[in-house]
Order: structure tokens, then C-alpha cells, then sequence
């Protein structure tokens, strides 16, 4: 098996690529299959994943199949492969890298033992992460690596692949029915459209706690928007920020049609499409809203903004804390890097992406 860097720009080249579970991963991991197919425009591409993500992968050209990562009987995972693309750090991703016969083997894998390592040329981005912990570098040596590091995701898996330059764009393909139904619920939602929409999502799923914004924070900059600006806000969620957006509801923070819970992945990305702007932190919304091609302002605390490309999309505003990019699960400081972030500075460069005048009008009735 060999570990080799490039593309070999071989007739129908068959490239299996596994990259699963984290649905803003795998958007932002189209912007690899792309230039693969850029690069080698007869490879084949099989996508391996979970069947969450199948919906982001629907109708986009450079994939062949999509294939469950759990699903053994499929004929795809007994077929030989010129090449393996192995990007997540779980078991089961690992151990399918193993098990498929290839020439060319790049990521994760499950050695003899059933250990899971990473090949040397994608050391780069694993080595700042759990599996880089060796006896000669202990998790704090990793960590300091981590925010130390001034290179994103794609260009270090783009290096260290040997895809060329520049960077392509993730994608996600929607219909005219999709969109359709996602300027209706705009419509509902926020009006006939004749102001700005600015949509908001300070969720963040579970794994670090601070990254998921608490009713009366979120609540502060919703305040700050729907005072200050001449648009309509509507705040985005899925199942696990139902919670947060009823909390909203019932503080005042926003009226109810405004809250928007999404149950598909597809029609929160074709209501990102339509936003004037997106207000997010770093999750699905985010890499959506880069595929889709919406002005974005991204927050980030306990994860790396270095790590993140957002092409022109829009800002990163990163807390001035120093413990940013701590990737703690829990945190138990006093500052929380939530409460950082300056409402001035939000405000903005909102109304800069959008050039508003410098404040929103006054009417009588105000």
C-alpha cells in the first residue's frame, strides 16, 4: 500500500471518500471532491457516509455514489479502489479504510491492532488533533499546536493530498421546488421582502458547551438587530436548538413565526440561500451558507477561526479572550467568550455588509 502525495491523473481513477458524521464537514468537504474532479476529471468518486448527510450530497456532479458508512452490503465496499480518502476519527470510518483494497491510502485508518492511525501525509491536520496524543506529545503540546496553527482545513488536506490550487468553493446543489418552498416560508416569516432579512443561528450542537449561545445572549443580539436596523430577523434552528428558539419565543425575543426549526437539511440551506445575511457560529449553517454563496458573519469562541474558510463570503469575528480556541467540552471560567462580543461591533459590520445608513430610521410612532 502506498502512502504517495498527488493525483495521478489516471483514465476513470476510482476514489473512495469517507467523511461522515459532522453535516458542516461534510459540505465543506465538497470543496475536495471538486477539485479532484478538477484535477482528474475521469475519477469516480464514491462517497461514504452516514445516512444523515446523504441529503447534502444529493444531485452534486462530482460524486458517483453515496454509499451509508453502516450499510455492509453494499458491493462498493468490497470493490478495489485507486485511492482512499479517510477523514473522520471514529471506528467505523477507520476501520472501513482498512478494509478496502487500494493503492493509496490518505487519512485515518485502523492498523493490525486495531489502532487507529493517520498516514504521514495528512500528519499536518491530524497531528494537532486527539490522534497526534503520543508519549512525546501529551495533549497540552497539541492543543498549544492547535491555536499556534495560521493554516485552514482545506489548504492543509489540499497540500497534503497534493491537490492543486486554488481553493474551490463546497457546494450543495437545490432545486427550484426547494427554493420555492423556502422564500414561502420567508414570506410567512418575515414579510414581502421588501427589507433585508437577516437570519441568525446560535446554535451549535453539544460537544462544546459555549459554543451554543444561551436564550438571553442570543436574546441580546436579537435585541440589538431588531432595534437598530431597517430589516427582518429571523433565527434558524434545528431539533437539538428547539429549546433555545421557544425560550426566545416566550422572553419576547422574537415574535413566534420568526423562530424557523428545521427538520431538512435541504430547506434549511435553501432558506440560507435566500438570507440578505447569515449571523452564525461555527456550524452547519455556516459551511451552508459559504456553499450557497450568502453574506455571513461568523462568531467564534471555543474553536479555531484560522481553521475555517469562508472564502468572500463575509467576517469572522473572533472573542479577544485569551482562552480562545480552547476546544474544551465544558468550560468553567468566569469570562464566558459569549458574553465578549461587543454589540457595537456586530451591529457594525452588519449594517457595513448590508451599507445601511447609520442608523435605522425613527418613525412617529416610535
Amino acid at each position: 500500500m502506498r502512502f504517495s502525495r498527488g493525483i495521478a491523473r489516471q483514465h476513470n481513477m476510482r476514489v473512495a471518500f469517507i467523511k461522515g458524521y459532522a453535516l458542516g464537514d461534510v459540505v465543506r468537504c465538497t470543496a475536495i471532491t471538486r477539485a479532484i474532479k478538477r484535477q482528474a476529471s475521469g475519477a469516480r468518486i464514491t462517497w461514504f457516509c452516514s445516512q444523515q448527510a446523504f441529503p447534502l450530497l444529493l444531485n452534486n456532479p462530482d460524486i458517483c455514489e453515496t454509499v451509508s458508512l453502516t450499510d455492509r452490503s453494499n458491493g462498493s465496499r468490497q470493490g478495489h479502489f485507486d485511492w482512499v480518502i479517510s477523514l473522520d476519527e471514529d471506528r467505523v470510518s477507520s476501520d472501513l479504510a482498512a478494509s478496502i483494497r487500494t493503492q493509496r491510502l490518505s487519512g485515518v485508518f485502523s492498523d493490525a491492532t486495531g489502532s487507529m492511525r493517520f498516514t504521514d501525509d495528512l500528519a499536518e491536520w491530524y497531528g494537532m488533533g486527539l490522534l497526534g496524543i503520543t508519549p512525546s506529545t501529551p495533549l497540552e503540546l497539541v492543543n498549544q499546536k492547535k491555536r499556534a496553527n495560521q493554516r485552514s482545513y482545506l489548504s492543509m488536506l489540499y497540500d497534503g493530498l497534493g491537490i492543486d490550487f486554488p481553493l474551490c468553493r463546497p457546494i450543495v446543489h437545490l432545486s427550484t421546488p426547494e427554493r420555492q418552498i423556502a422564500r414561502e416560508m420567508l414570506r410567512h416569516a418575515a414579510g414581502d421582502g421588501s427589507r433585508p432579512i437577516i437570519g441568525v443561528f446560535l446554535g451549535g450542537g453539544r460537544r462544546w458547551e459555549r459554543k451554543q449561545w444561551t436564550p438571553d445572549q442570543a436574546g441580546r443580539i436579537l435585541r440589538h438587530l431588531s432595534t437598530r436596523l431597517d430589516a427582518e430577523v429571523v433565527v434558524l434552528g434545528g431539533i437539538e436548538e428547539a429549546d433555545q428558539l421557544s425560550k426566545l419565543s416566550d422572553a419576547g425575543y422574537i415574535a413566534a413565526q420568526t423562530a424557523l426549526t428545521f427538520t431538512s437539511v435541504r430547506t434549511l440551506t435553501a432558506v440560507v440561500e435566500c438570507l440578505s445575511l447569515l449571523i452564525t457560529t461555527d456550524s452547519l449553517p455556516l459551511h451552508l451558507a459559504v456553499a450557497v454563496n450568502t453574506p455571513l458573519l461568523a462568531l467564534f469562541g471555543p474553536t479555531s477561526a484560522t481553521e475555517i474558510d469562508i472564502f468572500d463570503n463575509g467576517t469572522k469575528l473572533i472573542t479577544p479572550l485569551p482562552c480562545r480556541c480552547c476546544y474544551l467540552n465544558t468550560c468553567t471560567r468566569a469570562e464566558d467568550c459569549r458574553d465578549s462580543f461587543e454589540m457595537e461591533m456586530i451591529v457594525d459590520n452588519v449594517r457595513s455588509m448590508l451599507r445601511f445608513p447609520k442608523e435605522r430610521p425613527r418613525h412617529a410612532a416610535e
